[in-house]
């Protein structure tokens, strides 16, 4: 009978037994002082209770006193279910807190989530193996101690993700971060994939903790990034969090990927923790592969020799990046496909190969001269126009820099240009300027692309052709009023 009363509804120290077996939902009732069921509560249709009991007198019951030993019980009971309950809470929460900061279950989130790009089929059906920038990945990841990270940089265009991604590709310990203007840090990118470990402690070094337990001895590879829209300040903080993370704790290899050549003049100067790669237009042997893997220009065929031409004018008067080949290559399919679908029905195999190869053909020679007069545009904006009119001496500055290229393509170094680094990246990232970048691998300035090459020495050769004729005209009018 006492185990068939509900102890939390017990309102005095009188208990009561059961002497009809009659039942109705528990909290129908609750027991009063002479055991009587008075009221209702909220506990309605949770359990049973007997609908009619007979009351206890005083001094009724074991021990007497009217049934307070089955009061003590009660309170006993409920105080030890309350420990019991107070202990299975925090040992839950201590197992909780050891799962949410076990290192190992970190490093394999991070692998899940922030894996390396798969490339679209289409790159890796054309992708080009470039020794030199592999053999330089390869040497970095197999260090046994990181001492510095690698910094990736060119123009725009030039194969620095794709050749990262594929060559990381097949490893197995990558984290591969992309930071832009919506997800400017590190930690915003790493905290859903760390979830539900707190915000505060989302960093580089807690979230590569945990990596060493993994299967190899290898380290992993930290990849960081950085989209063209991402702040100066974003790339100065996060390279300064990958340098702490990768070379002063060494708990990863890192790279930094930049999206642009001028990119890298906002990086806090760091030599002796800092590498940089640079990487840029194919060379001959690997324009020729690509354009075959494109189905362009092909080097045997229908007028070889003309695709033999057009080939090196791409490579010397626009240059070889591997975005400005595809450009090119999308441009010429597609006039190959319009001029055969001009054709009429019945024409031959023959007819239709030669049409495709001439409209092909011109399609790249409207491309080369389209692309040499943004370059020209883009040469003369930088001579003549800078962001502030109060930088005369900037321009004049920029003017040499550029007459010096033009004297030596392959790159005039930083100390005899007259010039920082610093203040023409602040000048070239306004749009419409970039015609110079400076080369952080080899220290030294350069033109942008070979068409920025062709139009400043076009840009020089017009304002050279217009003094002298100024000058001409000059000595022919004084001649004519009989001065000399």
């Amino acid at each position: 009978a006492p185990r068939a009363l509900p102890r939390f509804c017990l309102s005095s120290s009188r208990a009561a037994s059961v002497s009809q077996h009659r039942m109705k939902p528990i909290g129908e009732a609750l027991w009063t002082q002479e055991g009587v069921l008075t009221s209702r509560v909220a506990f309605r249709g949770l359990a049973t209770q007997p609908q009619r009991v007979n009351t206890i007198s005083d001094g009724e019951g074991p021990g007497g006193g009217g049934g307070k030993w089955y009061h003590r019980v009660d309170v006993i009971l409920s105080s030890v279910g309350g420990v019991a309950l107070s202990l299975v809470a925090q040992y839950v929460w201590m197992e909780l807190q050891r799962w949410i900061d076990d290192p190992n279950r970190r490093a394999r989130r991070l692998l899940d989530n922030c894996a390396v790009p798969k490339l679209a089929k289409y790159l890796l059906e054309q992708y080009i193996e470039r020794p030199g920038v592999e053999e330089r990945i390869d040497a970095l990841v197999r260090r046994e101690v990181p001492s510095k990270y690698l910094v990736v940089v060119g123009p725009r265009g030039g194969g620095k993700s794709t050749a990262v991604m594929k060559k990381l590709a097949d490893r197995q310990k990558v984290v591969y971060v992309t930071l832009s203007s919506a997800r400017p840090t590190i930690a915003e990118v790493l905290r859903p994939a760390l979830w539900p470990s707190p915000s505060e402690s989302v960093n580089l070094a807690y979230a590569l903790q945990g990596f060493e337990e993994l299967e190899g001895a290898d380290k992993p590879v930290l990849v960081v990034e950085i989209d063209s829209n991402a702040t100066a300040e974003t790339v100065r903080t996060q390279s300064q969090e990958l340098k702490i993370c990768c070379v002063d704790r060494a708990l990863a290899h890192g790279i930094l990927v930049l999206s642009d050549a001028n990119a890298a003049s906002k990086l806090n100067p760091d030599p002796h923790r800092q590498e940089f790669l640079w990487v840029g237009d194919f060379d001959a042997a690997e324009v020729v592969d690509y354009l075959d893997k494109l189905g362009v220009l092909p080097a045997c065929g229908e007028k070889t020799d003309a695709a033999r031409e057009l080939r090196r004018r791409l490579i010397d008067e626009v240059g070889a990046l591997p975005q400005t080949c595809r450009d090119m290559a999308t441009v010429a399919k597609a006039a190959a496909a319009q001029a055969v679908e001009a054709l009429p029905a019945g024409a031959t195999e023959v007819e239709r190969v030669a049409a495709a190869t001439t409209a092909e053909h011109k399609a790249v020679e409207r491309f080369i001269e389209k692309t040499k007069k943004w370059a020209s545009a883009e040469v003369t904006n930088l001579l003549t126009r800078v962001p502030s009119r109060d930088v005369s001496d900037l321009r004049a500055d920029l003017r040499r820099l550029v007459l010096a290229l033009c004297d030596a393509p392959e790159g005039v170094p930083a100390e005899k240009s007259g010039v920082s680094p610093l203040e023409v990246g602040e000048v070239v990232k306004a749009k419409g300027f970039p015609a110079v970048t400076y080369n952080e691998e080899t220290n030294v300035f350069q033109f942008y692309t070979r068409a920025h090459e062709h139009a400043a020495r076009a840009w020089f050769a017009a304002e050279k052709a217009a003094d002298r004729a100024e000058a001409a005209e000059l000595e022919r009018v004084l001649k004519t009023r009989g001065l000399d």
